[in-house]
């Protein structure tokens, strides 16, 4: 118990063991989280507790702008502005849980605790989030005017690090082993390969000789023609390796090195086209239809080629925008399906919340509810077919209409057209008669439609209920916090005007002695009387406090007799929640026992 009292303390302070046990538990907590000051024996629980939330808050507030003013040993009006300031702070934060400024006023240890224990939370989340960067600014900070000897001895050896790692890199930079120093140079995709393959890379470009009049674009000649390149490519691979190997040996190129960049197959047709065209004779004429017969062959390869790459350029295209489409498509349908499963989650989290909502006292207006919903359903689905079956009707009459014109304009043609007339005329008036039947029908559904409606809009919701059910039970608790504080103003009020009637009536015995007095001293008598008058005041005095002690008396032996009740109802309230408890484990454990029964009954039906 704590020996500060109302007057002292300015609070309602709950003097049970309860109180007592939370209390040290919220001290163990601010000593843990860091706040020291929960030593002081000198400070009271308010200042202790308060102080540690004032603290928690200001210590993990982060990018909030929060500023608690917390000061000891301070008035009534004071602690009621910080309980106020602490409820504001603790809904910026994001808590909860609920607390009201009255609870932090009186002490309420029970309820407070939990808010310190998510505060304590807060802190160590906000100490472990910026650790880091505190650690490394006060590094900083002392970096700037201390300095370590391992530091000194990494400064004095950076510059001799840095030059040796020039000189390594220096040393080991790349340097090209195979150069062809000769004059003759390939192509220029022939070269770039093989200075590729020099540093490790396996590239190049393959030429395969196709015929520019066979172009059939079917899979079979695609596959063919996709092992062909592949044959081509891994023997120029080859040819490559032999050349750099040749290269590495001598400094220049051989006639046999050449010739193994140039295909056998070309040489071949280049020795028969010459022989063909000057009949093996060497001359100039000769010369110069080889040379232009090898620039018209050369000029067919590079269009067969570049026919092919464009070809392939386009299904590269084609095939990349295909691929875009599908990617795009794919990620609409995924962003289509997290959106639908995020859809039923948010679904079956609010039909769990309204089934855990359903009481015992809500049940008959919920059902009452439901059937409203439903009987709403039922209305709209009847709704909508009776329109359905009344655009089919008008359909149906439009074409009878379009059928019966075209008859009557027959009928015209043949004559009788006036006969015909007055049946169409009649056939329309009962049509309109028939009309004007069912949209008075539509009429009173749809009456029916928008009172069911209206029903519906006046019955409150669960939501709304439970909104209803919170605000009655704050109003309740600032009720009873207002009557707390009116009932104390009372008692003070009653006790300072009987202070004040008491010491009225002594300055007045007080004033009627002093008046007397020089009357009295005259005479012998009227000392003598003024002797009894003042016996009989002190005998009066001692009578009222005669009687004001033995009503105090009485007072404490009620209070007391209170004080008992109240420790045998919460010893009561203790041992049901007991009994609650052991009960409800109770109930488990039948329903435990009652689902075997019934496995070990559907397993004998099995067996049998």
């Amino acid at each position: 118990q704590f020996s500060r009292s109302e007057s002292a303390t300015g609070a309602d302070v709950r003097e049970d063991q309860e109180s007592q046990v939370y209390f040290d538990k919220i001290l163990d907590l601010l000593l843990a989280g860091g706040y020291f000051r929960a030593r002081i024996q000198g400070l009271s629980p308010f200042d202790k507790v308060i102080g540690g939330m004032a603290w928690a808050i200001t210590s993990s507030a982060g990018d909030l702008d929060i500023d608690i003013f917390f000061q000891e040993n301070a008035q009534i009006g004071q602690k009621i502005t910080l309980g106020e300031q602490i409820v504001a702070g603790l809904k910026r934060l994001g808590c909860t849980l609920p607390l009201q400024s009255f609870q932090i006023q009186g002490l309420d240890f029970k309820s407070i605790y939990p808010v310190i224990q998510w505060l304590i939370t807060k802190v160590m989340e906000v100490r472990a989030e910026t650790g880091d960067l505190v650690r490394a600014y006060s590094e900083a900070q002392f970096a700037k005017s201390h300095h370590m000897p391992a530091d000194a001895k990494r400064a004095a050896a950076l510059p001799r690090a840095a030059l040796f790692a020039a000189q390594t890199n220096d040393a080991y930079r790349p340097k090209r082993q195979f150069v062809n120093r000769s004059g003759h140079r390939d192509n220029q995709s022939e070269e770039l390969a093989l200075v590729l393959l020099e540093y490790g890379t396996r590239g190049g470009v393959s030429i395969v000789a196709t015929s520019t009049g066979n172009k059939s674009k079917s899979k079979e000649d695609d596959a063919a023609r996709d092992e062909a390149a592949a044959a081509e490519e891994e023997a120029a691979y080859q040819r490559r390796m032999e050349r750099l190997a040749s290269l590495g040996e001598t400094a220049g190129v051989s006639d046999s090195s050449v010739a193994g960049f140039i295909p056998s197959a070309a040489i071949q047709q280049l020795l028969d086209d010459f022989e063909a065209g000057g009949g093996g004779n060497a001359g100039v004429v000769a010369g110069a239809q080889a040379k232009r017969l090898a620039e018209r062959q050369h000029a067919s390869a590079v269009s067969a080629l570049e026919e092919r790459v464009a070809r392939l350029k386009a299904d590269g295209q084609r095939l990349t925008a295909e691929h875009a489409a599908a990617r795009e498509q794919h990620a609409a349908l995924g962003a289509e399906l997290a959106e639908r499963k995020a859809f039923t989650a948010r679904l079956r989290d609010a039909m769990a919340e309204l089934d855990a909502l359903e009481t015992d006292e809500n049940r008959p207006l919920l059902a009452a509810l439901t059937e409203l919903v439903a009987l709403n359903e039922a209305l709209r689905a009847h709704e909508a077919d009776f329109r359905r079956s009344c655009a089919a009707e008008l359909a149906t009459w439009k074409e009878r209409i379009s059928e019966a014109e075209a008859a009557a304009t027959a009928a015209a043609d043949a004559g009788g057209l006036a006969e015909r007339e007055a049946v169409l005329a009649a056939a329309e008036a009962k049509d309109a008669k028939k009309r004007a039947r069912l949209e008075n029908a539509l009429a009173e559904r749809r009456c029916a439609v928008a009172s069911a409606e209206r029903k519906l809009d006046s019955l409150p919701s669960r939501l709304e209920l439970q909104q209803y059910q919170r605000q009655f039970v704050e109003l309740y608790e600032q009720i009873a916090a207002k009557e707390v504080e009116t009932r104390r103003h009372f008692n003070t009020y009653n006790t300072l005007e009987d202070t004040r009637s008491f010491l009225n009536r002594e300055v007045q015995i007080y004033n009627s002695i002093l008046d007397g007095y020089q009357h009295a001293m005259s005479s012998k008598s009227a000392r003598a009387n003024f002797a009894k008058e003042m016996t009989s005041i002190v005998s009066g005095v001692g009578v009222s406090l005669a009687k004001f002690a033995e009503k105090l008396d009485s007072e404490t032996i009620h209070k007391q007799q209170l004080t008992e009740q109240h420790q045998l109802l919460i010893e009561k309230q203790r041992h049901y929640f007991a009994l609650s408890k052991q009960f409800q484990a109770a109930c488990e454990a039948n329903e435990v026992l009652e689902a075997k029964i019934e496995a070990a009954q559907r397993e004998s039906v099995a067996n049998k």
